[in-house]
């Protein structure tokens, strides 16, 4: 379904992408070629099974949409098949542990990334996991982990089986879910001094750009070394800092999509205009808008428009 909705769209010119995203789109399916030969291959049963598990457990939280089930829109199902369905052939274990996701803000991102971290924490086989939310701020790492935190604090009240085998803390500041064999899922603060002594097995980066300092992404990245498929991804939107992580991590995978340096391990897309577009041109908008016309409406973008046009 992915490639009939997405993948093969774009490679035809049926969507309008950006230069990175048709390569990050074309980098997969030339992998599906020449992959094997690494020792990858690419499983459709593991992405169809974390996309299935979205789409049946979660609903969302807030909005037109609230109480309604979590459905994918075909960009998202796509990249979701394509992080987890490539494994390693000798091992069966996820091929990417790296990842850098950029997409422009009110494109559901959050939403969408939240039952990821639920999925890593409770179905991703790795006792005693340990996946943290994380942002420069403690509000900010809430909401990628709240959409994931309210549905499972609805499946304990609904359901006496999973009250046994989840333990939900929801005092202020204090929000966190565990597992009986340990695991753990929580929003973190950026705070490179308090983070040395955990074993994290998947980080959730929110908006990496706002990081002032590389610390915290270093810490954790340094951290993996016990787990067998640990996942550090940084989701983000653009941002001003030019000269910080964020803007290293972005250009490394530049230079993986451009075919300057090969890592198979690590996985990523941006959605971004390119250089000479015009930003008012209405067409160019989905570059960096993949949910235009579902999370994010046109009559917004439009509202915005006038007002940057009015107030460069």
């Amino acid at each position: 379904e992915w490639d009939v909705t997405y993948g093969l769209p774009v490679l035809r010119g049926e969507i309008l992408t950006g230069r990175l995203v048709y390569l990050a789109v074309l980098r997969h399916y030339q992998d599906l070629v020449d992959g094997p030969a690494r020792g990858l291959v690419f499983s459709a049963v593991h992405g169809w099974h974390v996309i299935h598990y979205i789409e049946k457990f979660f609903l969302h939280t807030k909005g037109p949409l609230a109480r309604q089930p979590m459905l994918l829109d075909p960009w998202q199902k796509f990249w979701t098949a394509v992080l987890y369905g490539w494994r390693r052939s000798d091992t069966g274990l996820r091929r990417f542990t790296r990842a850098y996701e950029e997409v422009a803000r009110k494109n559901g991102k959050s939403t969408w990334k939240a039952p990821q971290g639920a999925y890593l924490f409770s179905m991703d086989g790795e006792v005693g996991a340990e996946v943290y939310a994380m942002a420069t701020t403690r509000a900010q790492a809430m909401t990628v982990f709240k959409p994931a935190f309210e549905n499972v604090k609805r499946w304990v009240r609904n359901s006496p089986g999973i009250a046994r085998s989840f333990k939900v803390y929801a005092g202020l500041n204090q929000e966190k879910i565990e597992m009986n064999d340990g695991s753990v899922f929580e929003p973190l603060p950026s705070n490179a001094e308090n983070q040395d002594g955990r074993n994290p097995s998947a980080v959730l980066y929110d908006e990496l750009h706002a990081a002032k300092t590389r610390d915290v992404w270093d810490v954790m990245e340094s951290a993996f070394g016990a787990r067998t498929q640990p996942l550090l991804s940084a989701i983000t939107t653009a941002g001003f800092i030019l000269d910080g992580i964020c803007t290293e991590v972005r250009g490394y995978l530049v230079s993986v999509l451009e075919g300057k340096r090969q890592d198979d391990s690590f996985f990523g897309y941006v959605y971004s205009l390119d250089a000479g577009d015009d930003h008012f041109d209405e067409r160019n908008w989905i570059k960096a808008n993949p949910g235009l016309g579902k999370s994010k409406t046109l009559d917004y973008m439009r509202g915005v428009a006038r007002k940057a046009a009015a107030l460069p």
